[in-house]
């Protein structure tokens, strides 16, 4: 009996609540197992209870009834395809009245032989070209370290601004009601709605500038110019901040801000631009903090006048404590850090990403299940091989991601076999898919490149995990692992340890495509045995026609795929090509993120608070350490924010005398 791809897809799914059954899995916990695997076909709870009442029957028929197989005649799926193909935008309607069948034939053979789907495009505001996306890197790597040197004096001679239209009438968004009661609606600010255009520039300080813009008036360079950049020059002449100091103004992209004669303006001001990345309004403070917060306070305002609106901006703007502005500065480094880390996220290092991604895959596939660890551990028994346990990866974690990389490397042949066999005898569509995802040579390539990177990260991260943290240790273990890594790249190490270790896995390749032959007979027989105990006094010889010409289609694919599989399992040109420039690019990329947080001498200075042997010396200096601890706190805030004060106050107490006990017990130590 030949099956569609969909009726396959439901067969397998018959067989995995089998299995659950068998194994004693509750219904409920097999429902949510069936619904991961197969999402495709979205099995419902009641098709679970259904087939577990079968069991208990002792009917473990897995296949279809033959009343439900309808075969459709394969000249109409032709037509269908064809014509979809040509015209990939058309609906459901007009494939039925073109190809000449109903609307439910079409369907059927849409969804269930061709497997498509109608779906509408994803509405973006705009679609970030590859030069986009690099801009936005580079130009966030620049703006964070213009605000990392701001950070020395505190943010004083830092601004930040943009522009935002306020109604004049601002209901309340949210209200209790009744459960019987039906929701209130809000109208939405139309073309003909009363608003006004305001203009907020802040610095750490709080409200800088306040701009409310005349009514039938529009930004453009003149008016920017006129209302927005000469004030600020004369605010910030005002400031005295001295004709050597460095004084940074930022504001987004809108074209009124990058005319011409905008930009003369600001070349012969007494401050400078801080430039901004493309199509990037999360970098803005004012857009993801000042004006959604004021927008909020002014719910229930009320209709206003454009004297009584300004007036109340204003007060909620004077009214917002210093610290959260200080905070919204320190938040704005904090997206810019993640806008730099894109470098490494982005379109040409996300193989290492995904690599990450399916390392995790795999932990949790063998260490959710006690009967794939068992598969695994068997198959390491009759290799005669060292069980290396999977480590759980954290992307957060060096030491994690170096475990989790190196435990897949050394078991990833195994795994191989362990995922085939679970595919082969329980037809777990999930060993399948990771069996295509680990056997890939990008895969493999991106887990040597981690392997060498995180190798020299884990030890620096050793450094500072270590139970007595001396100072003087830090730069020169900075240094030693950035030339370790530079070592790497420029000897293309990693290149010569793939092609040394690539042997391994391209045996380990060829004997699963020997033996996929071999398990293809054994399914095939599975299948005979199951067809006739369905079919029984049926005739047979048309369903063997069928069948032999089903085995030998998938006979004739499966030596195609193992050709290709052993074809592409060979290390060409453009695969170490690929594995230099990805290492090169996250050997680089690794060293800038080491350079921007761990080159400032400054700051790592505050780390020598935690040397036991200057505790001990200062152990009744009440002020020791404190100056440094703060530098620590505020790099620190966005984990320490939910505590207070004297709590780390009185924790860094204890760590004092903690130092200097260890300090006199090491000492005492020495002198025995």
């Amino acid at each position: 009996m030949s099956l569609s791809p969909m009726q396959k897809r439901w067969v397998e799914a018959r067989v995995c609540v089998r299995d659950c059954f068998l194994e004693g899995v509750s219904e409920a916990s097999t429902a949510l197992k069936v619904k991961r695997l197969y999402p495709d076909i979205d099995p419902t709870d009641s098709f679970v209870h259904k087939r577990f009442g079968l069991h208990r029957k002792e009917d473990f028929d897995c296949f279809p009834d033959k009343r439900a197989e309808i075969p459709r005649n394969p000249r109409w799926i032709q037509e269908i395809r064809a014509y979809v193909t040509e015209h990939p935008h058309c609906s459901l309607r007009g494939v039925a009245r073109s190809v000449g069948h109903s609307i439910t034939v079409c369907r059927k053979i849409l969804k269930k032989d061709l497997l498509l789907r109608s779906v509408s495009n994803k509405w973006v505001p705009h679609v970030l070209m590859i030069e986009n996306k690099q801009q936005r890197v580079d130009k966030a790597t620049i703006m964070l370290e213009i605000l990392q040197r701001h950070a020395e004096d505190d943010f004083a001679r830092l601004f930040t601004g943009d522009e935002s239209w306020v109604y004049l009438n601002n209901p309340f968004a949210r209200t209790w009601i009744q459960l019987d009661a039906k929701s209130p609606k809000s109208e939405r600010g139309g073309i003909g709605e009363e608003k006004m255009m305001v203009t907020v520039f802040f610095n750490r300080q709080g409200l800088f500038l306040l701009d409310v813009l005349p009514e039938g008036k529009t930004v453009n360079s003149e008016v920017f110019r006129r209302r927005i950049i000469y004030p600020m020059r004369r605010l910030v002449r005002e400031q005295n901040y001295g004709d050597d100091a460095e004084v940074m103004v930022h504001y987004d992209n809108a074209p009124a801000h990058n005319a011409h004669e905008t930009q003369r303006s600001v070349d012969n001001a007494e401050f400078s631009r801080m430039e901004h990345p493309p199509y990037s309004s999360d970098l803005v403070p004012c857009d993801f903090f000042l004006f959604g917060y004021m927008k909020h306070l002014l719910e229930g305002t009320g209709h206003l006048t454009r004297e009584q609106l300004r007036v109340q901006i204003e007060q909620i703007l004077r009214g917002i404590p210093r610290r959260t502005w200080k905070a919204t500065i320190r938040s704005w480094m904090d997206r810019l850090n993640l806008a730099a880390l894109d470098a490494i996220k982005g379109i040409q290092l996300q193989h290492l990403r995904t690599t990450e991604a399916v390392t995790q895959q795999l932990w949790h596939y063998f260490a959710a299940s006690s009967l794939h660890a068992a598969i695994l551990a068997q198959i390491h028994c009759v290799n005669e091989d060292e069980q290396v346990k999977l480590k759980r990866l954290v992307p957060t974690r060096w030491l994690s991601c170096y475990d989790s990389v190196t435990a897949t490397i050394n078991e990833l042949t195994s795994i191989w076999i362990a995922l085939n066999q679970i595919w082969i005898e329980r037809r777990d569509s999930s060993a399948k898919g990771l069996l295509y995802q680990t056997m890939k040579k990008k895969f493999i390539i991106s887990l040597y490149i981690l392997k060498n990177v995180l190798f020299h990260i884990k030890r620096l991260s050793l450094v500072f995990q270590q139970g007595v943290l001396v100072y003087s240790q830090i730069p020169s273990a900075i240094e030693s692992c950035k030339n370790e890594l530079l070592r790497i790249r420029d000897n293309q190490l990693i290149t010569k340890e793939v092609k040394e270790n690539w042997h391994t896995y391209q045996i380990a390749a060829e004997e699963l495509n020997k033996n996929k032959a071999k398990s293809k007979a054994i399914r095939e027989v599975l299948l005979q045995q199951n067809e006739q105990q369905m079919e029984k006094d049926e005739v047979k010889q048309s369903e063997q026609e069928k069948r032999s010409n089903d085995t030998q289609k998938d006979n004739e694919m499966n030596s195609k795929e193992s050709e290709k599989a052993l074809f592409t399992f060979q290390l060409d040109g453009n695969d170490i090509n690929w594995l230099e420039n990805t290492s090169c690019k996250y050997i680089d990329a690794t060293i800038q993120h080491i350079s921007q947080r761990l080159d400032d001498q400054k700051f790592l200075s505050n780390f020598s608070i935690f040397d036991p042997q200057l505790a001990l010396i200062n152990k009744d200096n009440p002020e020791y350490g404190l100056e440094q601890l703060d530098q620590l706190l505020q790099l620190y805030y966005k984990q320490l924010n939910n505590i207070r004060k004297d709590n780390h106050l009185l924790e860094w107490r204890g760590i004092r005398e903690m130092l200097v006990s260890r300090s006199v017990f090491a000492n005492c130590k020495q002198k025995d």
